[in-house]
């Protein structure tokens, strides 16, 4: 009997010990588990904080794209205006000014294109810069 008791005693140690390395196992799991989900948590804090300044920065692009094709279009008027101020008095202008007008008018034909070739939402360049020295060339 006493072989028996041994045996029963070593299988039950051995039993006791692969447990207590089960629940440590657990133990640190559960601790690395937790970890996990605090990091995912400050993750989506992160997220939800990019995505707002995303939105804020897309709505500023927005407005400074509308404030500028708002100025480009005024722009656009005033050089229709000039140009058909200068139309009216073609009879007593000599030619150079009639090259400026056709040029200035070709400029707003092309633009009209570019207009409708881009997003309305995108700041043209050219259309800009074409503006301005169709402004300076009066």
């Amino acid at each position: 009997m006493d072989n028996t008791t041994k045996k029963l005693h070593d299988a039950l140690s051995t039993l006791i010990t692969a447990y207590e390395e089960l629940q440590d196992k657990y133990t640190t799991l559960e601790k690395e588990n937790e970890d996990l989900k605090n990091e995912i948590t400050i993750l989506n804090s992160e997220k939800t904080s990019l995505e707002s300044n995303l939105d804020h920065a897309s709505s500023t692009k927005d407005q400074q794209s509308t404030d500028m094709n708002s100025m480009l279009s005024k722009i656009e008027s005033i050089l229709k205006f000039k140009t058909g101020k200068e139309e009216n008095r073609s009879n007593q202008t000599e030619e150079p000014e009639q090259s400026v007008i056709t040029k200035v008018d070709d400029i707003h034909v092309n633009e009209q294109k570019d207009e409708q070739k881009n997003d309305t939402g995108k700041i043209d360049l050219n259309r800009m810069e074409s503006l301005l020295n169709g402004f300076g060339s009066k």
